[in-house]
């Protein structure tokens, strides 16, 4: 029993993990985008450490208090592909590997656990630019991540140059309980020159008619790029994620390549 209650939580830490959130729209990203075609690379690497404590009985009747720890690593690739001004595909491979600490501390005596699981999911995606020559350039995304977890979203930017604002509302339907949800997004891309860039994000997504814990998002990312017209980008990113009574920062780090 107290071995399917510990798995259980790192199924529902792979949840908070990945979060109701609709994949990003970076701004600086949707502002390279030009009229011919395009593919584009991207490897990362994300480390999400989660804690907590508390007290509870356990199948004997028995009180006791505990610590927990979540390690999280999470390892993807993806690329993505413009073949026309109007249309973009996109696909990501994900391996997410979880180990549970936890440390439960009786009256008289103490005893410690550890679990770890390992999962394995890809996502795919297609974007529409209804308008590319437009001020806002309003883009829709239709997106996919296994196991069963669907999104529709819709953006508009706006170039005010050195900043890239980007705004995002979209409807999520996952497998599980709350199954439908409501993201919201805003970010903001500055160009600190012709190889730096920052960029700020926040997002926000609540379950629809259904109880569930809302969660928020806000992260910080800084871009080095190698070549000023393009080439490799050195992405380096702190995202701080909220849920419920659970926040924690998450560090992140990615490579990025596009041609032409």
């Amino acid at each position: 029993m107290r071995a399917a209650v510990l798995l259980l939580l790192i199924g529902l830490s792979w949840f908070v993990v990945g979060g109701a959130q609709t994949p990003a729209f970076d701004p600086l990203r949707l502002a390279e985008d030009t009229n011919e075609a395009q593919i584009s690379w991207d490897v990362s690497l994300a480390y999400h450490p989660q804690g907590s404590t508390g007290a509870g009985y356990d199948d004997l009747g028995q009180f006791y208090t505990f610590v927990r720890f979540i390690d999280q690593w999470q390892s993807s690739v993806s690329m993505s592909w413009s073949f026309s001004p109007c249309h973009k595909l996109g696909t990501a491979l994900t391996q997410s590997t979880t180990t549970l600490y936890e440390r439960r501390l009786y009256e008289s005596s103490e005893s410690e656990e550890t679990y770890t699981s390992r999962d394995f999911s890809y996502s795919s995606y297609y974007e529409y630019r209804i308008a590319p020559d437009s001020p806002l350039d309003p883009r829709l995304r239709l997106s996919y991540r296994s196991p069963s977890w669907f999104g529709l979203a819709a953006s508009v930017s706006r170039i005010l140059d050195p900043v890239v604002l980007t705004a995002m509302v979209g409807f999520l339907h996952k497998h599980q309980r709350p199954l439908n949800w409501v993201d919201l997004s805003l970010s903001a891309g500055l160009v600190a020159n012709s190889r730096v860039t920052f960029t700020v994000s926040s997002g926000m997504a609540v379950p629809v008619q259904d109880a569930g814990l809302p969660s928020a998002s806000v992260g910080l990312c800084a871009r080095y790029s190698r070549n000023p017209s393009g080439g490799l980008q050195l992405s380096v990113q702190a995202t701080l994620h909220m849920q419920g009574q659970s926040s924690w920062i998450a560090p992140s780090l990615s490579i990025r390549g596009r041609h032409p």
